[in-house]
């Protein structure tokens, strides 16, 4: 776990990281990240690896960073360029694009940016070709024997 501590000390170091947000706005992104990284660091990544997730959740914290803090003066326009960026940079990680309904609410402070963080939950990745029944159109793929008095399943286990 020092990866993910010594990861989330460096981007509350970060030069201009936070500085669109309140103190009370920065709370639950910063949260929110150090579960992030302490869940890829217990996942047993190799280093490399995880220096790329960080440099891309750096990335992301920034763009969020800027949706949220500049949402009240931002151009039309302007905030349309930051939520794409913020959400190509949540793409990158495996999380979902931030929908324009939640971005559009007048919550303030940490409501607003719990709303935005509601909707980056990792996406279930798709089940590996190898996993049993992963092919649900024919997870029970029936054959028939010679015979038609027996039959097998997928596996090749017979019953009658």
């Amino acid at each position: 776990m020092m990866r993910a501590e010594s990861a989330l000390q460096a981007l509350l170091e970060t030069p201009g990281l936070r500085e669109d947000l309140t103190d009370e706005e920065a709370a639950p992104l910063f949260a929110w990240a150090e579960a992030q990284l302490l869940a890829w660091d217990a996942a047993g990544m190799a280093d490399d690896a995880f220096e790329a997730k960080v440099d891309s959740l750096r990335a992301l914290i920034g763009a969020l960073s800027r949706v949220a803090g500049q949402r009240s003066y931002a151009s039309v326009d302007a905030q349309a360029a930051q939520v794409a960026r913020a959400s190509a940079e949540a793409q990158s990680l495996g999380l979902p694009a931030l929908s324009e309904p939640v971005l559009a609410q007048d919550a303030g402070g940490a409501d607003y940016m719990q709303a935005v963080l509601a909707q980056l939950v990792p996406t279930a990745p798709p089940p590996a070709p190898d996993a049993p029944y992963a092919d649900h159109d024919n997870a029970f793929a029936w054959h028939s024997s010679d015979d038609d008095t027996s039959s097998t399943d997928l596996h090749g286990d017979s019953f009658a």
